[in-house]
């Protein structure tokens, strides 16, 4: 991956964007995290008016859930959404999100991984013990990822199709600064001490974000590696 550079920040501010794709998902199902506002809402809405066979809100507000849902047929016609609640502050809610998938999920084509947070704090933590950024950014995802990984390749093989993880990052990867940590680095469980109060109190808000985009590069191309056959997902 080339450095990322101011010359290269002005450029593609400046660039027309690509035209949105779009796909016939007929009979497929999709899943978004984060799905009620943003990024998660209007890529939600765009895969509305690709005909999938199911798309799951998986939103951790019920109320916000429900008006998105609204808002989205209104705009699109499309009827065939579902709400699932998840709270990835919350590692019991996201092992019940992944149980019922077990139980009522079925294939799964797409998983959108858009649900995150930008820390006001340094030491917000989850009822878990984690730094909240982390966790909701990072760990939390990669646990749900793990746990329908084995619907997307069953998909995979029976519908003879390519399923798609998606993981919303940052450019603000960029400038973290996490590889100048030796204590990070050479710790045996550099999350823990990425998460460790100590960390923290050399940290800004920004830095955690960072760090925590950062993250999600890094387990994307080693989920990559790690796949049996690549080409499956």
């Amino acid at each position: 991956m080339a450095p990322f550079t101011f010359f290269k920040f002005v450029r593609d501010q400046r660039t027309p964007l690509a035209p949105v794709v779009k796909a016939d998902l007929t009979g497929k199902t999709v899943v978004v995290t984060g799905a009620s506002a943003g990024l998660g809402f209007e890529a939600t809405k765009h895969f509305a008016t690709m005909n999938p066979g199911r798309l799951i809100l998986a939103c951790r507000n019920q109320q916000k859930g429900e008006a998105a849902i609204s808002d989205i047929q209104s705009s699109t016609g499309f009827s065939r959404m579902e709400l699932w609640i998840i709270d990835l502050n919350d590692f019991t809610s996201v092992k019940t999100f992944a149980d019922r998938f077990d139980n009522e999920g079925g294939r799964l084509d797409i998983l959108v991984e858009n649900a995150g947070i930008s820390p006001m704090n340094v030491d917000e933590r989850t009822k878990d013990g984690w730094l909240g950024v982390f966790q909701t950014n990072f760990i939390a995802p990669a646990l749900l990822a793990y746990r329908l990984l084995p619907h997307m390749l069953k998909t995979a093989q029976d519908h003879s199709t390519t399923p798609r993880i998606v993981v919303v990052t940052s450019e603000l990867h960029y400038w973290s600064t996490v590889h100048k940590n030796q204590a990070v680095i050479n710790s045996p469980t550099p999350l823990k001490a990425l998460s460790s109060q100590e960390y923290s109190k050399k940290a800004s808000p920004d830095d955690e974000y960072m760090d925590s985009k950062l993250l999600n590069v890094l387990f994307v191309r080693d989920l990559q590696k790690r796949l049996l056959n690549p080409q499956s997902l």
